[in-house]
């Protein structure tokens, strides 16, 4: 009897054990994403409507819906976007917008791994700035595909407390 009140003893503290870690594993891997402002760098050729811009320590997102409104089919233009931290600018990135018709509105989600970023700029312009434009139209021609972070959570939310219970197991 006494043997079983043990393992049972075992039982309770391993599965303390196995919440504790759990929950401090979800409270150290929480993300907090912040809204940022994002100024509009335009013309009166397009309308650039910023839907969500959000930044935390991870990297951030932006979604922004551009319409045509040069009376003219757009194409080969670009959405140029400004990321800055504390007035500093971080980086410049590109959307390519292949073709706009006539009053149509694309949709984009610009996602960037840059982080804390409190600002940034959006415009539409004709063609890349800077020395390294061959790189960016590339990237941009290719298949680019973004780091999906959430997988590698949800498995470290999985194997940080199996981990944690099996070196505990270890050392009792």
């Amino acid at each position: 009897m006494d043997k079983l009140k043990k393992y049972f003893r075992y039982l309770l503290l391993f599965i303390l054990m196995y919440i504790t870690v759990t929950l401090l594993t979800a409270l150290g891997m929480r993300e907090q994403k912040e809204n940022f402002t994002c100024n509009i760098i335009g013309n009166k050729k397009y309308s650039i409507e910023i839907e969500d811009a959000k930044s935390s320590n991870l990297g951030g997102q932006i979604n922004v819906k551009v319409t045509n409104k040069t009376g003219e089919i757009q194409t080969d233009k670009y959405l140029k976007i400004d990321l800055y931290d504390a007035d500093r600018l971080v980086t410049t990135k590109y959307q390519e917008i292949k073709y706009l018709n006539i009053d149509e509105t694309n949709r984009f989600e610009i996602v960037f791994e840059e982080k804390n970023i409190n600002s940034g700029s959006l415009s539409v312009v004709d063609d890349i700035e800077g020395e390294n434009k061959e790189e960016i139209k590339k990237e941009l021609s290719g298949k680019y595909i973004e780091y999906d972070y959430t997988k590698d959570q949800d498995a470290a939310r999985v194997a940080v407390p199996i981990f944690a219970m099996l070196g505990a197991i270890i050392f009792i």
